[in-house]
């Protein structure tokens, strides 16, 4: 299963405030590939009760 980049991965943190201050990568961004990988993963892990992906994407 290929999954959605993670985009604290390789940076933490850190490295994800650097690319949002570059604009490398935009908050709403972030919060779709997270979306995709809890979609992606949910199913067979199961740790999610509810997911508000509009919620999510209107904050």
């Amino acid at each position: 299963m290929a999954l959605p980049p993670d985009p604290l991965k390789g940076g933490g943190l850190r490295g994800y405030a650097r690319e949002l201050r570059a604009g490398a990568i935009t908050a709403e961004a972030a919060t779709r590939a997270y979306l995709e990988r809890i979609a992606a993963l949910d199913p067979k892990i199961q740790s999610y009760e509810c997911v508000d992906r509009a919620g999510a994407l209107a904050a």
